[in-house]
This record gives C-alpha cells, structure tokens and sequence, in this order.
C-alpha cells in the first residue's frame, strides 16, 4: 500500500470481559483499507473475542471500534458493514450453491435476472462458474469453503470477518486455499480480517500480523518483521522454532558489537547495534536455517561447537539438535536438502562446528 493508507478499523482501548476473567484489556489497533490483516495466538489469546467484537457478536464493557469512520460500537451485527465467514461453512443442505450464495440478497427484492447475474458473478469470483445448481453435498470441503467466501462478498461488505475459515481443511487443501483466499482478496479491494493459530496461514497470506498474548497485542508488524526481528522473547519463541542466547555486550568493534555468551565464547552481531552499551545484558534470536555446518577451519567470526544429538529428515530440509556445553538448551540447526544424499553430519554423537553471519541475529528488546 502506498502512501498513507486509509484507516478502515480503529480501534481503541477496548477492554471485554467474562466475569473475572479480561478477555481483551485496553487494546487500542488500526487496519487499513485494503488490508489483508490476521490475528494471530494461542487459544485463549483473546484474537476470536475481538474478532467477535469488531463483528458486533459481543459487546464490550469500555472502548471503541470505528468503521470507515462510522462508531459501530454498539450496533448489532447486521447494522455493521461486515460479514462473517465461520469455519463451519453454514450453508444450507437443502440449497443449491447458487441458492446459498444469494441467501443474503432475499431481502433486497432484487429483480430475479439481476439476482441470478450477481450470484454467478460472486460464484465466478471464486472459480465456481458453472456449479451454482449442485447442492453442498456433491463439491469438496475447499469448494465449500469457496462458497461461504461467495455468499459472504456478494453483500459487499466493507470488512470481512474470517473465523479460522480454514481450519476443517485437510493440510494439503488448507495450502491450495491459501493462495486463491489472497487472490480472492486482492481482486475484491475488501479489508479482510483473519483469525487463527496456525502461523504459517497468517505468515502466507496477511499483510500485516497481530501477535496476541493475555488480550493484548504483543507485536504488529508484517510477517517478515515478526520472524526477522522480533520484539519479545515470547514472539520470538511463537514464530516458529528459534535459538535464544543469553549475553553481555563487550563493546562496538566497528559497525559491530561483540558480545560474550556462555558456552560460546564471544560473538558478534551486526544488526540492531547501535543503542548497545557496554556491560549491557541481552538475548539475541537466531533462526535454526540461519546457522550452517562447517569445519573448524572453515567456521566465520561467529562459531560454536557441539554434539550432535540427533537429524531428522523433513523432505526439502534436514533438523539437527547440537547439545553445546554451557548452554541450557540445545542448538537447532535446519539445513536446506539439495541433493538426494545428505551432506551434513548424521551420526549421533558427531563433534560439530556450526557459524552463522553477523547480521543473522536479532537483538529482543523486550
């Protein structure tokens, strides 16, 4: 998005509770016009309760939430420009397609030759021409899905609300989704928004993602930005599989700062430097594909050595644990697999050598 996007949902300060239980406390979050955003936690993080709030399904106790500058606060859910796609599809077994795609225009008494033109347009918006007279039964779980996608869109709505809309699909069919949910999006121009706890759907398909933790926001940032600089340790640690190493800041060498770590010895990064004091404490984040095995003559500035304790084979990559003196957690090493035989260490037990460049750490500030 270029230039200074148009704010489609603001909200602010909204704090909903259950009892004695604070499901959303104070969160304050603006997504753009066009936007593409995602929600991304742990059960009981709070993402489907604001969800549900942004969507007018529940109401909170303080705060507000602001639609294309309209306070929808305490409108219900059809006074709202959004619709809902859930996970469990909802369509009607005794409908056709067509039928269900154009439940939500009954109202509008609409000619019938400019019902049927809308609904095929919606159903051909997601490669679904032709399919509008089977009924949910006869197409598969991803056409399903594609359907509540059509129904949902051909309201218009100006946000889109999904449920982990995904999360009945079998893996293989939830990664086709993915790309034709982006294309769907992109070629409707709608803010979607979108829940869910499955890091690598919000990492493929969001603009921008909201990490939640205890009814806050831990980190917003685009999906390069949490997995490559991450703020926190717990962001770190929830952005897939990461090594934490625990140090003290010896000093700038140059554009670098060196840093010693036990069980290592000193390192140095050359990311996120500058505000770094001498005698300071850190925690450095080094994603496992970012290190690489080596010889001990061939190890850069930046080196470890350990046991391997184990390789796990994963088809176009390859997980080794290194157990490393001094360090209370084992090293992760993951290697890409480019030929058909493995060139890194596979015995248990091996000595190794691991080194990474000095620009692979992230430096957590939290």
């Amino acid at each position: 998005m270029n230039g200074t996007p148009h704010t489609m949902i603001e909200i602010t300060g909204l704090t909903k509770a259950f009892g004695s239980y604070t499901a959303i406390d104070a969160l304050s979050l603006k997504i753009a016009k066009g936007e593409f955003f995602a929600l991304l936690g742990a059960s009981g993080s709070g993402k489907t309760t604001l969800l549900r709030l942004v969507g007018g399904f529940e109401f909170p106790e303080a705060g507000q939430i602001v639609i294309d500058g309209q306070d929808v606060t305490g409108l219900r859910p059809n006074q709202r420009p959004t619709n809902t796609v859930f996970q469990s599809y909802a369509l009607f077994p005794h409908l056709t397609l067509a039928e269900n795609v154009g439940y939500g225009l009954l109202n509008l008494r609409l000619p019938r030759t400019e019902l049927a033109a809308r609904v095929e347009d919606a159903l051909a918006r997601v490669r679904l021409s032709g399919f509008g007279g089977r009924f949910p039964h006869m197409v598969s779980g991803g056409q399903r899905q594609r359907v509540a996608l059509a129904r949902a869109l051909i309201c218009k709505p100006k946000v889109l609300l999904l449920d982990e809309p995904l999360g009945a699909l079998d893996k293989r069919l939830r990664e086709e989704m993915h790309l034709e949910l982006r294309e769907i999006q992109r070629a409707a121009g709608i803010t979607f928004v979108l829940v869910t706890h499955d890091q690598e759907e919000a990492m493929s398909l969001a603009d921008r993602i909201a990490i939640m933790a205890r009814g806050r926001l831990l980190q917003v940032d685009t999906p390069r930005g949490l997995y490559e600089a991450p703020k926190s340790r717990e962001v770190a640690e929830f952005i897939s599989n990461v090594n934490l190493l625990d140090g003290t800041c010896l000093g700038h060498v140059g554009r670098e700062v060196r840093i010693s770590v036990a069980g290592i010895g000193d390192i140095r990064l050359g990311s996120d430097a500058a505000a770094m004091t001498a005698g300071a404490k850190v925690t450095l984040a080094i994603r496992p594909e970012k290190l690489r095995f080596v010889t001990a003559a061939d190890a850069g500035e930046n080196r470890l050595t350990g046991t391997l304790r184990a390789v796990t084979y994963a088809g176009d990559r390859n997980h080794a644990i290194v157990d490393v003196p001094g360090l209370a957690r084992p090293v992760l090493v993951t290697t890409p697999n480019r030929d058909r035989l493995l060139s890194e260490p596979q015995t248990p037990g091996a000595a190794v050598t691991v080194t990474w460049d000095s620009t692979a750490a992230a430096l957590l500030t939290d």
